[in-house]
């Protein structure tokens, strides 16, 4: 039998003696959470159990002393054995680790018993205290990504391409397409979208804002593209307890690497006039406003040459 977290001892773990916290930290989340001795047997009534370690993301865990537990709620595993990939602040039983885990931490989520069922990136502010990024039933099968944000990356963004590749995306139609649809390929907060030989990505998390070089690495690695922008969602953000102002916003939305107002191609220049002035035309208005060109040659500098449907046009990454 294995005890809830206020009969743990949890309050412990946030007002223990500076002593016993140095024992915690040192002991690692598979020993006894309140005096930081290790403990043989499970659910003794006088200490917190141990993280079992006879799962594929236990085993991970335990040799990696200081991965927080996030442990659920009694019935709430049910919910995210289903596939729910985010999980709500009103699930969590405790947070067990020391120091405590930060937003873009990796944690273990364990179920009441403290049996590992996922692990994900915690974030202590938002209302998504865990974005689950892998399942004990795939890691059962290959553990090579278990706790290891990099090494997931890789393999989720290589799942993503390789499903958009099964329905003949990008192809000589089009080249416009979403690679990357967050939750969809099990990479909560993080939106990518093909425009051509440019991606964009929508940045929606902590934790990717924290591992943004690893996203655009993995990105270009995969895709071979010539330019990444990154686009941070300032109001999502704010909600997840970063705040990025409009300055960072702007200086974030440049690309990786300068991008051309041309291709390399001749055949691939832009149209001599800026689209605001052929709008103007269209509306039987003529502006010659020396403001409005010189921002309309800006857009052009960041314009990117897309295939939609025969079509081929300017958009503004």
């Amino acid at each position: 039998t294995q005890y809830p977290c206020s009969e743990r001892g949890a309050n412990q773990f946030r007002g223990m003696s500076s002593s016993s916290k140095q024992d915690q930290q040192q002991s690692g989340i598979s020993k006894d959470g309140s005096s930081g001795s290790s403990r043989s047997s499970r659910g003794s009534s006088k200490g917190a159990p141990q993280l079992a370690g006879d799962t594929a993301i236990g085993r991970v865990a335990l040799s990696r002393p200081g991965t927080a537990v996030v442990v659920l709620k009694k019935g709430k595993a049910r919910l995210f054995e289903s596939g729910s990939p985010m999980l709500y602040s009103g699930a969590v039983d405790c947070v067990i680790g020391r120091p405590p885990p930060v937003a873009g931490d990796v944690v273990v989520v364990a179920d009441y018993n403290m049996v590992p069922i996922a692990w994900g990136v915690y974030n202590p502010v938002s209302m998504f205290r865990v974005r689950i990024m892998q399942m004990e039933s795939e890691a059962l099968a290959d553990d090579s990504a278990v706790l290891d944000i990099p090494t997931l990356l890789d393999l989720r963004i290589s799942q993503a391409v390789g499903l958009r590749a099964t329905l003949g995306l990008p192809s000589e139609v089009t080249n416009v397409a979403r690679l990357v649809n967050s939750e969809g390929d099990r990479l909560s907060g993080v939106v990518a979208d093909m425009l051509g030989d440019t991606i964009v990505v929508q940045s929606c998390a902590a934790w990717s804002e924290r591992y943004r070089a690893e996203i655009t690495d993995t990105l270009q690695r995969h895709m071979a593209c010539k330019h990444i922008v990154w686009r941070p969602a300032a109001g999502i953000l704010k909600e997840e307890g970063i705040d990025v102002s409009a300055e960072a916003a702007s200086s974030a939305s440049e690309p990786c690497s300068p991008l051309s107002s041309q291709s390399e191609d001749s055949s691939s220049q832009p149209t001599s006039n800026p689209p605001d002035r052929e709008l103007d035309r269209e509306e039987g208005v003529h502006s010659n406003n020396s403001a409005s060109s010189s921002s309309s040659r800006g857009w052009l500098d960041h314009a990117v040459r897309v295939r939609e449907a025969g079509l081929t046009f300017l958009a503004d990454p």
